[in-house]
């Protein structure tokens, strides 16, 4: 479906094979300029085009440095460290009072019925001081978590409690990768300097 020279999309369809049970074909998975065709092994080359590419960066700050493989975002705050995360990097403001789409929302403890209400919010994250553990097995929830107490039921410390009452309705950052073999990671939330 492509020549030698021609210029491809993302995406765009490379080859088709039509046969019994339909069709099957190969997509380009980059954009660029077909270099070579090999039709002995079925290979089609293709030389990828400069393209500029806009990341958000998760921090707020000034870029420190560039590199090939990317760049560093230096910035201040405090870093709060949990205990047991689930998701990735999410960001919204803090709320301790009612979730919203967005928000980051603080409870001392988080149970099924707040972890629903949560996920129909469509809030950005949850820090809780406590979770019981047979709420979470099986479940997927589409916002991240942070827990900084524990399983079962416990609460935030109140010197913790109080930073994040300060910071209500301010900018969160919080990543709930947790790995617990070597290079161990521990879920954080971070509160950039307002």
């Amino acid at each position: 479906r492509v020549e030698r020279g021609q210029q491809v999309e993302r995406g765009q369809w490379l080859a088709a094979d039509v046969g019994p049970k339909g069709i099957k074909y190969s997509a380009s998975p980059v954009r660029g300029k077909v270099n070579r065709i090999d039709y002995g092994f079925g290979m089609v080359i293709i030389e990828p085009l400069l393209e500029e590419l806009e990341v958000r960066a998760w921090l707020p700050g000034k870029v420190a440095e560039v590199s090939d493989k990317g760049c560093v975002v230096a910035g201040r705050g405090t870093v709060i460290r949990g205990i047991w995360g689930l998701g990735h990097e999410a960001s919204g403001t803090i709320t301790l009072g009612e979730p919203g789409p967005g928000k980051v929302v603080v409870r001392h403890f988080a149970d099924a019925a707040l972890l629903e209400q949560l996920a129909e919010c469509g809030v950005a994250g949850l820090v809780a001081g406590g979770l019981d553990l047979k709420d979470m097995l099986g479940a997927e929830p589409s916002f991240t978590i942070v827990i900084t107490g524990g399983f079962g039921k416990q609460e935030i410390r109140p010197e913790v409690y109080r930073l994040l009452e300060a910071y209500g309705g301010n900018l969160a950052l919080i990543d709930g990768t947790t790995q617990l073999r070597v290079g161990v990671k521990r879920p954080r939330v971070i509160l950039p300097a307002v």
